[in-house]
């Protein structure tokens, strides 16, 4: 974990953390399809609506992912987690890519 990261629980369906400089976050899966796409949700207890959809699409030699973002901010807030939130969607991608890399992950 980074070191931004504190307070890491989880399951095989849901985790909880905080984030320094953000709330306490809480998400759940809702939805899986194999090979498809993997919907999570914020928990009641997040203070932000948010929504991730991780999406697949096997190609010939590689599998194309897609990560959408859906949340309900207003105007200031938005201005307060666009970095936090990019560094950690930058963190997922990395953890990725070395998953990928090691041959982890296909």
């Amino acid at each position: 974990m980074p070191p931004q990261v504190s307070n890491w629980q989880s399951t095989e369906d849901q985790c909880s953390f905080n984030i320094q400089g953000m709330a306490d976050i809480g998400l759940v899966i809702e939805e899986k399809l194999p090979f498809s796409s993997i919907r999570i949700a914020a928990t009641a207890a997040t203070p932000i609506p948010l929504w991730m959809t991780w999406q697949f699409s096997q190609q010939e030699s590689y599998t194309d992912t897609s990560l959408i973002i859906d949340a309900t901010l207003n105007p200031m807030l938005s201005m307060m987690v666009k970095t936090p939130l990019t560094n950690f969607v930058n963190l997922l991608v990395d953890k990725l890519n070395e998953l990928a890399e090691s041959g982890r992950i296909g």
